[in-house]
């Protein structure tokens, strides 16, 4: 990894999604990279661009909006932690098995809420 996955992530602080969900221009533009759908809830492209960045197109992870897909992935090369630290990607599974993504800056926070605070 060439650049630090929290310093590329703050530099899209002003990204905000438009009046309707998961839409607005710069949004969909993270959607287009990771080969997603305009609409797509854009929480792991978002995460996927940022690791693109950090490895300079070879990143472990590959570009994507399924956060199923890199929790298998990290499973399947024993990537998983109790402990996350800085710059770690962090899943969790909630009630309907449905997944977010976190990355794991100064703090922990969604990336929903990163975007509309």
């Amino acid at each position: 990894m060439i650049y630090s996955p929290s310093v590329i992530a703050r530099q899209f602080g002003y990204v905000r999604e438009s009046t309707v969900q998961n839409r607005g221009l710069r949004v969909e533009a993270i959607q287009h990279w990771s080969a997603g759908q305009f609409g797509d809830s854009w929480c792991c492209e978002f995460a996927t661009l940022v690791l693109d960045i950090c490895f300079q197109g070879r990143s472990p992870i590959p570009r994507g909006g399924l956060c199923q897909d890199v929790y298998d992935l990290a499973k399947k090369n024993g990537w998983v932690t109790s402990a996350p630290v800085l710059d770690d990607l962090f899943l969790y599974v909630n009630g309907m098995v449905c997944m977010n993504m976190v990355l794991m800056l100064k703090y922990s926070f969604t990336i929903q809420d990163r975007w509309t605070r």
